[in-house]
């Protein structure tokens, strides 16, 4: 799953001009495997992250002129995102 993760950030900083990549990190979160980026591109700073869940992969995208990035407002933003469980998951657990 992390190959996925990785080529979906890489088509998404290729299909930017000028892109220089700065940041990738994988981490698991919530059994969940992500990755963390940041590249540049023309003046911009391109940050996220990618989350795999079975067979969902979630891309999470913050688009800033570079002078303009917000890192509080950047966090704020990716922590906010929650994966909620599926319906069936949630009767399941309900029916029990």
């Amino acid at each position: 799953s992390i190959d996925i993760l990785d080529q979906n950030i890489q088509e998404l900083m290729h299909s930017k001009e000028n892109s220089q990549l700065n940041k990738l990190f994988q981490n698991v979160l919530d059994d969940r495997n992500y990755m963390d980026f940041n590249f540049e591109s023309n003046g911009y700073s391109i940050e996220g992250r990618s989350i795999h869940d079975d067979h969902m992969v979630y891309m999470l995208t913050y688009i800033s002129k570079k002078e303009n990035v917000d890192e509080d407002e950047y966090e704020h933003f990716i922590h906010s995102f929650k994966i909620l469980k599926s319906s069936e998951e949630v009767e399941k657990n309900t029916a029990a």
